[in-house]
């Protein structure tokens, strides 16, 4: 947990929220992405595909059900520990910080879980909406320069993560 900033905890504190209300004993990808349709960034980008929080909240009480039984504890199923994992090792690889998409992304990529085969069943083009979500990370990773160039302003305290990225790139 150390790894993420504090929108990102929010992020999954909104997840293990979810899991509550749902009454379900783990918090899985279908939970983290429930949270991350709450937010505005993903429903941009989501709603052009038909997958809103409500529209998927409902396919998942459908499919999966409500539990009778409240849990107490919060457990993290193997998958989204997975796709946390590969979340950080992707956001060091890239030399970006971890946010809602790159979140999301990871999700697209996994395999298997629940959250897959909820949109499956809507009959969303996953790979599309793949598509769609990794070129807006890379956009977000390339306006790092639009945003210093936009500047009046020589400072650039506080931005050693990108000097050192751009001396990387130049270097190569």
């Amino acid at each position: 947990m150390n790894e993420f900033n504090d929108k990102v905890k929010r992020i999954l504190k909104d997840a293990e929220k979810e899991m509550f209300d749902l009454n379900h004993p783990y918090v899985g990808s279908e939970h983290l992405l429930l949270s991350l349709l709450r937010l505005d960034t993903i429903k941009d980008i989501c709603s052009k595909y038909d997958l809103t929080y409500e529209i998927f909240k409902e396919e998942l009480l459908n499919i999966v059900g409500k539990s009778n039984i409240k849990s107490n504890v919060v457990l993290y199923t193997p998958l989204l520990r997975k796709i946390l994992d590969t979340s950080i090792k992707t956001s060091k690889k890239r030399n970006i910080d971890i946010d809602e998409k790159l979140l999301l992304e990871m999700v697209l990529a996994s395999d298997e879980g629940i959250a897959l085969r909820v949109i499956d069943y809507l009959d969303i083009d996953i790979n599309s909406l793949y598509n769609d979500i990794t070129s807006k990370v890379e956009e977000s990773v390339l306006s790092i320069g639009e945003d210093l160039n936009k500047r009046k302003s020589q400072i650039l305290i506080g931005r050693d993560k990108e000097i050192n990225s751009l001396i990387e790139i130049l270097l190569r």
